[in-house]
């Protein structure tokens, strides 16, 4: 009886020590806080909207430049070949039409802090702010930007940035829109031609009503050149920008009572020994179950020993 109460009061000791240090520990890391992001939820969403607003629908052409707030950011590669679709330039070089998108989420702890740091990154590396948007109050504020870069200072840029605060989401996309751009001046030359025939028909004389509807298809037509000739612009502009869409978020840190604490610590502390005293349990039972085994392949070589030279003396 004297035994169990000891084997019982270590272990009441063991479990208290453990707890002890475990609580202190937590108050030294702070690894049990509750860290949340504000807008978390609505992450994607917001990004996603953000680029369904810009016109992103998937690299078809037509639908996907239609004429939005802010424009969309391509740049120009030169190189010395490429394949046969591409637009030759002069001096035997050609032009690739890219859109380059870096997608990143940061969070941080001190938030007037980063968004200078932030905004002092864009001047240094001469990005282009395109669109900026904060949400929330104070303690709960999220910031979203669009930013133009320089293709030449986009992979410095974006490294910048992920020392902002801490990086939660990191994404880089590259799609070729050579094509797209070529598809949309083949539109526009079949606009200038139908735009050409209509013109010749108005030269010949008819009826008002046929005049009349001549002249509404060749301000239709019109219409249509000059939306087309708003997305074209995103390729003409004299823009050669990547873009990136970088959003920072405000953590609210959440730091339990001490009740709290206590009685996650005293959780560990059993979940702990109950590990401890399973392994133990399990190593003893490999270890008499090895021991039987090497105890009765013993007695079989004696008994197979035994038996031997009683056959040698028949």
């Amino acid at each position: 009886m004297q035994n169990v109460k000891k084997v019982l009061l270590w272990l009441v000791a063991i479990f208290a020590v453990l707890t002890v240090l475990r609580l202190i520990y937590v108050y030294v890391t702070d690894c049990d806080v509750n860290q949340y992001y504000s807008y978390a939820s609505s992450s994607t969403a917001l990004v996603d909207s953000t680029m369904a607003g810009e016109g992103d629908t998937g690299g078809k052409a037509g639908g996907v430049f239609e004429s939005t707030y802010f424009s969309r950011n391509f740049a120009i590669q030169k190189e010395e070949a490429a394949p046969q679709s591409a637009p030759v330039q002069a001096g035997g070089q050609i032009e690739q039409i890219y859109e380059k998108i870096a997608t990143m989420e940061n969070s941080t702890k001190n938030y007037d802090t980063d968004e200078a740091k932030l905004k002092d990154t864009i001047k240094q590396q001469q990005a282009v702010t395109q669109k900026e948007q904060i949400t929330g109050l104070k303690g709960n504020r999220v910031l979203y930007m669009t930013i133009g870069i320089s293709p030449d200072k986009f992979d410095t840029f974006v490294d910048l940035l992920k020392a902002i605060g801490k990086m939660r989401q990191f994404d880089i996309s590259k799609a070729d829109r050579t094509g797209d751009y070529k598809v949309l001046m083949a539109k526009k030359a079949a606009l200038q031609e139908t735009k050409r025939s209509l013109m010749e028909l108005k030269k010949h004389n008819g009826k008002i009503e046929e005049l009349i509807e001549l002249e509404t298809k060749i301000y239709e037509t019109g219409k249509e050149m000059q939306a087309l000739d708003l997305d074209i612009g995103a390729f003409e502009g004299g823009k050669n920008y990547c873009t990136v869409r970088f959003t920072l978020k405000e953590e609210i840190v959440r730091k339990p009572a001490f009740m709290g604490r206590l009685l996650s610590s005293s959780g560990w502390s059993l979940i702990k020994m109950l590990q401890a005293a399973a392994i133990v349990f399990f190593s003893l039972l490999i270890i008499w179950i090895c021991g039987r085994l090497m105890l009765m392949a013993l007695n079989f070589t004696k008994l197979a020993g035994a038996k031997l030279p009683a056959k040698k003396r028949k």
